[in-house]
């Protein structure tokens, strides 16, 4: 046991933790309340949106938090008086978190913030145990109340995911068994079962390779590249004025000797349909900032084929060495052959 202290503290503190129901009266002061909620905040969550803040009621705001408590308990028809009992046991809590998050209309967005908050309050009760201190994360139906949200001032489109009881232990439960995680772990440890996918290739043919092509303009080159595309069909002329615009927003050298020149999204209406034209430079086009381009590929793309082509094209020349590969062609066999062995060689599956 020393050891797992000493060599594995987390593990230990998530081991021996426990839900605390019974406090001792001692005061659990604010700067500790503070600092542990800074530790809290460390939680992992989706774009550090940071989706909680807090209600502390301590000292004599503890005596608020009850009464507000039992006005909801009573209320309405339905409503039973509180036990004194039960009034008495609140009130001897030295503290009490309200723990509150945003609620996002969109559902993903809200189940990431919730399980960031829950990882929250888990940060919150290991690092107070640490400290000897007791939590109890409760849920009751008061938190779903709206005159009780109101009155401790939950704002609208807020959700309370707890209230934290917080105090110095008076009593600990004993440790419950938990099922081994192994009794319910299913492990997969073989590509059998893949789900077989359509892997995207680039087309290349005789057709739409224009091999040692002399050195040009880099704006001579992308008409060049919109002209083929035309002639082969793929796209209608004015498709490659949208070519120029595209390479004035933003370049499209891919890196490594390689460029993906394509129309905008505003020119899917000039595109016929989806394909590509590549253009060999073999001793390469001045492209950006004293870079050279020795493989362009054209692209006129419906819908997100372009995302498609490009992708690949980044995977297969992700290494230099394969783009030279591929530019060091002297015939169109040479080319197609070096271009599919890259193809095959940078395949994910």
């Amino acid at each position: 046991m020393t050891t797992i202290i000493t060599q594995f503290p987390v593990a230990h503190a998530i081991q021996e933790r426990r839900t605390i129901k019974n406090f001792k009266p001692d005061a659990v002061s604010l700067d500790l309340i503070n600092e542990l909620l800074n530790i809290s905040v460390w939680a992992p969550n989706h774009k550090l949106r940071e989706p909680w803040r807090f209600i502390a009621f301590v000292e004599g705001g503890r005596k608020t938090l009850v009464q507000l408590m039992k006005r909801d308990a009573e209320k309405g028809k339905m409503g039973k008086p509180m036990k004194k009992a039960k009034i008495d046991y609140l009130l001897e809590i030295p503290a009490h978190v309200v723990v509150i998050m945003p609620e996002d209309p969109r559902p993903n967005v809200w189940e990431e913030d919730f399980a960031a908050v829950s990882t929250l309050i888990q940060n919150f009760q290991l690092a107070a145990w640490e400290r000897g201190l007791g939590v109890i994360w409760k849920t009751d139906a008061v938190i779903y109340s709206p005159e009780f949200r109101q009155s401790i001032g939950v704002q609208p489109g807020e959700k309370v995911v707890g209230i934290l009881h917080v105090g110095y232990p008076e009593t600990a439960p004993k440790p419950q068994t938990r099922t081994p995680a192994t009794d319910r772990l299913t492990i997969i440890s073989d590509a059998s079962g893949m789900i077989e996918e359509e892997l995207f290739y680039i087309p290349i043919s005789k057709q739409n390779i224009f091999l040692n092509l002399q050195s040009i303009p880099k704006t001579e080159a992308i008409q060049l590249a919109g002209e083929k595309l035309v002639e082969l069909g793929y796209v209608a002329e004015n498709y490659i004025a949208s070519m120029h615009e595209k390479e004035k927003v933003k370049s499209t050298y891919l890196g490594n000797g390689v460029s993906t020149p394509h129309g905008s999204k505003i020119a899917k209406e000039a595109v016929v349909k989806s394909g590509v034209v590549i253009l060999h430079f073999p001793n390469g086009i001045d492209y950006e900032n004293g870079e050279k381009v020795y493989i362009m590929i054209g692209i006129a793309a419906e819908r997100s084929y372009h995302l498609d082509v490009l992708m690949k094209a980044a995977t297969m020349f992700e290494m230099k060495g394969n783009a030279d590969k591929v530019a060091n062609a002297t015939s169109i066999e040479e080319f197609i052959q070096r271009f599919e062995e890259v193809e095959r060689d940078t395949r994910v599956w």
